[in-house]
This record gives structure tokens, C-alpha cells and sequence, in this order.
């Protein structure tokens, strides 16, 4: 015959329940905070917002990133987009378009759902504009310099570029 084992009260934890109806990693924060969902580094939510760099045009991610852009966010109980945890995961076999073309924007009305097809049609459509850096700088006439190539760079993102390469070469032991 199996034991039985009651489960801990909190929504979405599968722990088996210790103290008080909580597994001990609940009891904890519990003890530690007097909330058995707040964590040393505050609530999920509150974490997530520190995360964010809310600009003129796009909200960015400055948390941890996936190689392609994306912005990644612990939930948890795993790993999942950050615009995703903000706006859901897409439905009905849809995925989720940023209409800014910035990866990692979490910005609400940058975002729609559309399906694959259409997100990979719109990708690289030459009537979309784009108004800003992957950073989120604007390209304007004061921060956009040509190229060579013909293609626009963001002044400020390459005089961080400069000033950390300068920095690092300084410190660096000969």
C-alpha cells in the first residue's frame, strides 16, 4: 500500500506539504519575508519589472537573453519568453509579432498574434518601418549614421561600444 502525501497549498506547486500545508521552500519565504510567495528578491512581478527599461518607444528587456534577442524570464517553474509572461502564451497555434522588430521589446502594443506564416511574411516586409535600435535608441538624424553598406547605425550604441572597448583595453595587462 502507498502513503498518501498531501501537496502544498500554494497554486502550482507540486511539493509535498511539510509545515502548515507548505512545502519547505514556502515555510521559508514565510519565515523570511511573511509571505510564503515572496522571495528574498520580491515577488514575481516586482522581479519582472526590474527587468524592464520602459523607453519613448519600446519597453526593453534588459534581463537575460536568448541568442537570437529574446528575452528570457523564470517564472518559477521554468523559463519562458518575457513577452510571453507578460502577455500570455499565444493561442490557437499562433505566435506572438513584434511589430517593432525589436526582440527584445515587452511592450503590449508592439506585440500581436499571428501565425508563423504571416510572422515569417512580415519579417522582413520593406514597408515596415523601423524607428529604433535594438536597444531602443531612435533613429533620428542626430543618432543615425549610414553606412557604407547603405545601412543605418545607431550613434549611441556605438559610442557604448567604443567607450566599453577603450575601457577594457585599458584595464587590460600587457
Amino acid at each position: 500500500m502507498r502513503k498518501q502525501y498531501i501537496i502544498c497549498c500554494i497554486p502550482d506547486c507540486l511539493k509535498r506539504a511539510k509545515v502548515r500545508g507548505w512545502c519547505y521552500m514556502h515555510y521559508h519565504r514565510w519565515q523570511r519575508t511573511g509571505d510564503p510567495l515572496r522571495t528574498k528578491h520580491g515577488t514575481i512581478l516586482e522581479r519582472f519589472w526590474r527587468k524592464v527599461n520602459v523607453t519613448r518607444t519600446c519597453w526593453l528587456w534588459i534581463g537575460a537573453r536568448k541568442a537570437d534577442g529574446y528575452g528570457q524570464f523564470w517564472n518559477g517553474a521554468r523559463v519562458i519568453g518575457a513577452h510571453a509572461f507578460l502577455m500570455g502564451s499565444a493561442t490557437d497555434g499562433r505566435e506572438w509579432d513584434h511589430l517593432c522588430l525589436n526582440r527584445a521589446c515587452v511592450r503590449p502594443d508592439h506585440l500581436r498574434q499571428v501565425t508563423h506564416k504571416v510572422n515569417m511574411e512580415t519579417a522582413y516586409y520593406p514597408n515596415r518601418v523601423v524607428v529604433a535600435c535594438k536597444n531602443g535608441h531612435l533613429f533620428d538624424e542626430v543618432n543615425t549614421r549610414i553606412g557604407p553598406d547603405g545601412r543605418r547605425h545607431c550613434r549611441m550604441c556605438a559610442a557604448t561600444y567604443s567607450r566599453n572597448y577603450r575601457r577594457a583595453k585599458r584595464h587590460q595587462p600587457q
